[in-house]
């Protein structure tokens, strides 16, 4: 019965949101919101630099402390 009803809320929500698809104007392009990639390396770690926001006033170092087994 869980399953029947899941079934049916996720159809409902596949024909709500290509009714809202069918709604919208084709012709226009959406506009990208991130810069085109640089093929030099170079300039591709200065915009990772300047997109990624870790240079802000009072970030502090943070640190990562993880574990493992191999099997």
């Amino acid at each position: 019965m869980v399953r029947r009803s899941f079934f049916l809320s996720l159809m409902a929500f596949a024909a709500i949101a290509s009714l809202q698809l069918l709604g919208q104007n084709p012709t226009t392009a959406p506009v990208p919101s991130t810069p085109a990639m640089p093929k030099d390396p170079a300039e591709l770690l200065n915009l990772a630099a300047q997109l990624n926001g870790l240079d802000g006033q009072g970030m502090t170092p943070w640190h990562l402390k993880a574990t493992y087994q191999t099997f």
